[in-house]
């Protein structure tokens, strides 16, 4: 998630990873959360600060397991078989 979105190319196909959320994540989820959709269809207050919600993200209950899906890009070519 802490990449730019990338355009799926000719060529390409675009998949998802899943994987647990890191720390480094904050920032995604920041403008996740902030997104005008998101905000309305959820129980998060719109106030919440970005120390917050990095707090939120770095210091996760211990009791919970988070996972972040991360959009990839596979080159079609690189999987094709001599």
């Amino acid at each position: 998630m802490a990449q730019d979105s990338l355009p799926v190319l000719p060529g390409q196909t675009g998949g998802m990873t899943v994987r647990p959320l890191r720390g480094e994540d904050w920032r995604d989820c920041y403008d996740i959360w902030h997104a005008p959709r998101v905000l309305w269809a959820s129980l998060q207050l719109p106030s919440q600060s970005e120390d917050e919600v990095r707090e939120k993200v770095e210091n996760p209950p211990s009791n919970m397991d988070r996972l972040s899906a991360v959009r990839t890009l596979y080159c079609a070519l690189c999987e094709s078989r001599a």
